[in-house]
């Protein structure tokens, strides 16, 4: 009856063991991620992190966040005209105190025409590199982060991806290509190069039905959809937030414009997802010359879920309810 009940105690005590193992990892595992803002917005957009990174006398645009929020870069703009006036980052340090830096590596890059400083910053996946668009025409460069925080050189990416044009806001996707957009003749529409040797080569634009007069692209985690900005006509303002879903055979739709609750008479750009999949961040900019606001934005991305509920498709078509 003891040898029993010894054996019993020891198979809870080894259950009890795995089950906390499980737990740990889990939570050791989990995408939690560090916010600046606990006032977690729904399906109506906030301004992130008022007084802390959304600041009233500044302009903000395009946020991007690194390990878990341990970083939050975005760069800062003019309020008179829209001059991209570099990279700042906020960072905790050992002590967890939050730290204002202005990003110094772009200052090493000779820039023709009195260009870009630096803007439209987006990690890779692994977190090692921040791709940035610099100079005037805009090319799209690189810099390595490395374990202890301190940045390197800053690398002009070769002429397969930067042409004589301008090449806007570039981000590594889930099937690790570089997306970004082109400027052709005027009409900007995203490229898609593929990762070759280490280089990004194979440049060509991306089939879609609504890569016409867009940017700032961001796929969601699964590659399922695709949040762009476009000064389209038909909008609510000078450039609103679209989004265009794949479809069963693996075409896209058409771009679904997101309606006011995301886009207002001004500008919206710069689209990010959080790291956790749960939140989309975006720049709003009330004018392009003159501006009072231009802040980061947060809500939640069961909006997705919203507008797809509105429409119906199928691998041949699409339609919209209430489409303007």
């Amino acid at each position: 009856m003891l040898i029993k009940e010894y054996r019993n105690m020891i198979n809870i005590r080894y259950l009890t063991t795995i089950i906390f193992n499980l737990l740990f990892f889990a939570v050791y595992n989990s995408q939690d991620v560090f916010y600046l803002d606990s006032n977690y917005p729904g399906l109506e957009p906030k301004i992130y992190a008022p007084g802390i990174l959304s600041l009233p006398n500044r302009c903000e645009h395009g946020l991007t966040i690194r390990d878990n929020g341990s970083e939050h870069i975005f760069g800062l703009d003019g309020k008179k005209d829209w001059t991209y006036n570099g990279l700042v980052c906020l960072k905790r340090d050992k002590n967890q105190t939050l730290i204002f830096d202005t990003l110094k590596f772009t200052d090493k890059i000779t820039r023709r025409n009195n260009g870009i400083i630096g803007e439209e910053p987006n990690f890779s996946s692994d977190n090692q590199f921040l791709f940035f668009v610099s100079d005037y025409p805009t090319d799209i460069w690189k810099v390595k982060i490395d374990g202890k925080g301190k940045w390197g050189e800053p690398i002009r990416l070769d002429t397969a991806v930067n042409s004589q044009g301008s090449e806007w806001f570039p981000i590594i996707a889930r099937d690790n290509c570089l997306y970004f957009a082109r400027d052709l003749k005027g009409n900007i529409v995203i490229h898609k190069a593929e990762l070759v040797n280490g280089e990004y080569k194979k440049v060509a634009k991306l089939e879609a039905a609504f890569n016409y007069d867009c940017g700032d692209q961001v796929f969601s985690k699964n590659m399922d959809y695709i949040i762009f900005a476009s000064p389209r006509q038909g909008g609510f303002g000078n450039n609103d937030l679209y989004i265009a879903f794949k479809k069963d055979n693996g075409e896209w739709t058409d771009g679904i414009n997101m309606g006011p609750e995301i886009n207002t008479e001004g500008f919206e750009l710069d689209p990010y997802i959080s790291p956790d999949g749960k939140y989309l961040f975006f720049t709003r900019r009330d004018k392009y010359n003159e501006s009072t606001t231009s802040d980061i934005y947060w809500v939640s991305l069961d909006i997705v879920s919203k507008i797809k509920s509105t429409i119906k498709f199928n691998s041949s078509n699409l339609s919209q309810a209430g489409q303007r």
